[in-house]
């Protein structure tokens, strides 16, 4: 069965929370397991990331930046893989298999946005 890592950032209304949460329901309806984990809580244990088959990432728009706490999750994968600490999304990442979203912004509080979906 097929692992998959949902991580995202939230905090203030929830937004990006919700829109997780859509997306490891879709996960589940295609048969996948999940785990979902909100880098506003905690930090990402990376070495733990070799157990996933794929990962998406969901941020809230901070000026067209990424959440700190999913920039620190990402700059931890580089240093691990770097490291070649792991060697298997390294060669994952070279054929750029990975999705992000984020909501976009909407003027009411507590509106969900319309995912924007990246995809290299």
């Amino acid at each position: 069965m097929t692992k998959a890592l949902v991580i995202y950032h939230s905090q203030e209304f929830g937004n990006t929370e919700k829109m997780a949460e859509a997306v490891a329901e879709g996960l589940k309806e295609a048969g996948c397991e999940y785990m979902l984990f909100n880098t506003n809580e905690d930090r990402f244990d990376v070495p733990t990331l070799a157990h996933f088959d794929c990962v998406a990432i969901g941020s809230p728009d901070y000026f067209s930046y990424v959440a700190g706490g999913l920039k620190t999750f990402i700059d931890d994968h580089y240093v691990h893989d770097v490291r070649k600490i792991l060697p298997r999304w390294r060669r994952k990442s070279e054929g750029c298999d990975g999705e992000a979203f984020q909501p976009d912004r909407v003027p009411h509080r507590g509106t969900l946005g319309v995912v924007r979906r990246t995809q290299c």
